[in-house]
C-alpha cells in the first residue's frame, strides 16, 4: 500500500523505533519512491510507538519539534 502515499505532496518525517518490529530500512526503502520528501530518523531503545515510551518519548518530541521548527515555526518550543 506504499503507492497509496504517492499522493502526498508535504514533507514526512518518519520516526522509527530500532526495536520495532517493522524493520526501518524495509519501510523507508518501500516509500522513498512514493514520498519523495520524506525524511526518516531512527530511535534508539524503541519500539513502535516512540511517542509514548519511556526511552524514546523524549527524543520523539525534540526530533519532531525540531523538524516542525526547520518547516517553519509551526511549534515554539
Amino acid at each position: 500500500y506504499p503507492a497509496s502515499f504517492a499522493r502526498v505532496t508535504a514533507p514526512v518525517l518518519m520516526l522509527h523505533g530500532d526495536f520495532d518490529p517493522h524493520p526501518f530500512e524495509e519501510i523507508r526503502a518501500s516509500l522513498l519512491p512514493f514520498v519523495p520528501r520524506l525524511e526518516s530518523v531512527l530511535l534508539p531503545r524503541c519500539g513502535h510507538y516512540p511517542w509514548v515510551e519511556r526511552h524514546a518519548r523524549g527524543e520523539f518530541y525534540r526530533v519532531l519539534r525540531e523538524w516542525l521548527g526547520r518547516l517553519g515555526g509551526f511549534m515554539k518550543s
